[in-house]
């Protein structure tokens, strides 16, 4: 069930999970979200809905937010740490560490296991990918700043695109999966008088603080077009015979939805969650 807007009762959507058998819902922003939260709430006691966007979530996040506690809603962090009023104020609203789902699909490790089932080889590109990942943070980071600034500090009618849904514009042609500085410097001197200089020093601050790594904080979907065509191109160098490897985006989520590494007890990313979540389960009024 997929629904626009919050137009059940308070008195509904307490006993809505009913419906389907279970005791409590969990409501997250759309379709990729649903597989990935999926094996953090247990099936018998839970069902899991997608609203079908991130603006439809928030009247149950304001809720949430105001006491209730019939529900649990499960979404991207995005920027919200960073804003002076944080919007997550309730243990009933479960965040990813980094900025949104595919950060964590993305990491060095679940990454490397895509490479090697696509290559059919046990080749590791494990530190090629950190590189990689370290020379892509670098190059992105004025774009980060002006990330933030538009989502922290200016209007809707006054923002302007930067990480968009895609990395594309920011790309070279070879190799696709590396951003092109020059192309970024370019963007940053036309749209100068957008972002100040005062409040991109405050954000640098404020990253610098942060603790998490920088990798985290840049917009997941941005990451995707590099991503895949990283995952291919090393997957078409280590395979024995050179084949051609193209994917799709929904191969890549298919590949990296659930991290292999995940059991791993250093794995920042899902011990902050499961934190998230044990906390939530124990605050959540279940339906008798």
């Amino acid at each position: 069930m997929n629904n626009s807007n919050l137009s059940y009762s308070l008195e509904a959507l307490r006993v809505k999970s009913l419906f389907y058998g279970k005791r409590a819902m969990v409501y997250v922003e759309g379709d990729e979200d649903l597989n990935f939260w999926e094996p953090y709430f247990d099936k018998n006691i839970f069902h899991i809905e997608n609203v079908g966007g991130s603006s439809n979530l928030i009247p149950y996040i304001d809720k949430l937010n105001n006491g209730e506690d019939s529900f649990i809603v499960a979404c991207d962090a995005d920027y919200s740490s960073f804003k002076q009023d944080n919007t997550i104020k309730s243990d009933l609203i479960v965040t990813t560490y980094g900025h949104s789902i595919e950060n964590m699909m993305y990491c060095p490790s679940n990454l490397n296991a895509a490479v090697r089932k696509l290559s059919k080889s046990l080749k590791e590109s494990t530190v090629t990918i950190e590189s990689w990942y370290e020379k892509f943070v670098f190059t992105a980071h004025p774009l980060l700043l002006r990330e933030i600034c538009n989502q922290i500090y200016k209007p809707q009618e006054t923002k302007v695109q930067v990480f968009g849904d895609n990395c594309a514009r920011f790309c070279k042609q070879k190799p696709c999966y590396e951003l092109d500085e020059g192309l970024i410097d370019k963007f940053c001197n036309e749209n100068q008088e957008n972002f100040p200089n005062e409040v991109l020093d405050r954000i640098d601050t404020a990253i610098k603080e942060d603790g998490r790594a920088e990798r985290q904080l840049i917009k997941g979907h941005f990451l995707t077009y590099a991503v895949r065509n990283l995952v291919s191109f090393l997957a078409e160098s280590t395979n024995s015979t050179k084949t051609k490897c193209n994917i799709s985006n929904g191969y890549l989520y298919a590949l990296t939805v659930h991290c292999e590494d995940c059991g791993n007890n250093t794995c920042l990313e899902k011990m902050h969650i499961l934190k998230c979540v044990t906390k939530a389960i124990e605050k959540v009024k279940l339906v008798e």
